[in-house]
């Protein structure tokens, strides 16, 4: 997935709480808060420090004249009702705003608005409700939990939020920037709510060592909705599409005039590698390949300048047409002195290309050769 960038994708599945159900009637977007029963300090688990925050409260006389966090049945102050209730609840975690992923040596995969391509962390709303972030921290310091604060920034249901860790500390919510960058060696990273206290997510002890221009995060849940390899239609759109409007969404729209070919689709082959060899020109001495296309360009070609390509390994049709155009002028020449041979046996290019492609062909562009 340069200015803050939103997409969806499916959201985690939520984990229900066993004991209580919490009603809210939401309109608008809302300030993230766990209804896990249980979660005394916030952080979306039921984990040990709710377990001492409950300790502290046992049987505390106060507790049966005012309201104290760990009584959670509200019933005659914290005793082992309350801890019967946080036990069913152990060890689970709610969703909630997470740190997706970041990248801390990125030197071209994603420039900030300036041209530069600054540490980037990206933000994910894993829940059903909108989250304003407003007040929320993100900090590469554990002893400084509110290094870097949020703006009032909405981030809708299963959407992603990119910050910058550029040290630009830039608060402007088409594009933000932390006062500080990621460590590439490693180091502490963690989202805290807008207490300043209660960490939300944390890569701790620290992450590991980075590799430059590839990203460290968690993984995300995907369902497979369509397999590799079945045939589907499709088609390239151009301005005359433009009163087709969003007919072609209709269950039951023609698509018979569309092009047809093998998931998946994308710029480029999509699915597992594949490979397609076009012999632009070749000799008719030489040997030619099986599953090999000749489609040519140039002055004096008289053959095929465009057509479907096809897996040089099985000979299914690819769904990418090939078409060759020529500008400045192209020199074709069937049968070229300096074309070389096919490769020599026991050479490395004998190994990759022996018996699969024609090595001969040569194509001249323009007066340069």
């Amino acid at each position: 997935m340069p200015i803050s960038v939103k997409t969806s994708l499916s959201a985690w599945g939520r984990l229900s709480t066993l004991s209580l159900v919490f009603i809210a009637f939401l309109a608008g977007s809302t300030i993230a808060e766990s209804q896990l029963v249980g979660d005394l300090d916030g952080n979306y688990r039921v984990d040990f420090r709710d377990l001492r925050t409950l300790a502290r409260q046992w049987l505390n006389p106060i507790c049966l004249v005012s309201v104290c966090k760990a009584d959670l049945d509200g019933v005659n102050s914290v005793n082992t009702a309350d801890f019967a209730l946080l036990a069913k609840n152990w060890q689970i975690e709610e969703s909630h705003i997470i740190i997706s992923e970041f990248m801390a040596s990125n030197t071209n995969i994603l420039l900030d608005k300036d041209g530069e391509s600054s540490d980037w962390i990206e933000i994910y709303n894993p829940t059903d409700i909108t989250v304003n972030l407003d007040g929320w921290y993100l900090t590469d310091n554990d002893a400084n939990l509110t290094m870097w604060q949020f703006p009032a920034v909405e981030l809708d249901p299963g959407e992603f939020l990119v910050v910058f860790a550029s040290e630009k500390n830039l608060l402007d919510p088409n594009e933000l920037h932390t006062n500080f960058e990621l460590n590439k060696n490693g180091d502490y990273l963690a989202l805290v709510a807008n207490d300043g206290n209660t960490i939300v997510h944390e890569y701790t002890l620290k992450y590991p060592l980075q590799l430059t221009d590839i990203s460290y995060g968690l993984t995300q849940d995907a369902k497979k909705l369509v397999p590799t390899g079945a045939t589907a239609s499709y088609h390239v759109p151009t301005i005359g599409d433009a009163s087709l409007g969003t007919n072609w969404t209709d269950v039951n729209f023609d698509d018979s005039t569309w092009d047809t070919g093998k998931t998946g689709f994308g710029f480029g082959v999509g699915g597992a590698p594949r490979i397609a060899y076009n012999d632009c020109v070749y000799r008719s001495d030489q040997y030619i390949g099986t599953n090999v296309t000749t489609y040519g360009i140039g002055n004096g070609f008289s053959g095929s300048t465009s057509g479907t390509l096809v897996d040089q390994a099985t000979g299914d049709d690819m769904g990418i047409t090939a078409t060759l155009t020529q500008s400045g002028g192209v020199n074709w020449q069937p049968d070229p002195g300096g074309g070389g041979n096919d490769c020599a046996i026991g050479t490395d290019a004998y190994s990759t290309f022996g018996g699969i492609a024609d090595m001969t062909g040569v194509i001249y562009y323009g007066s340069a050769g």
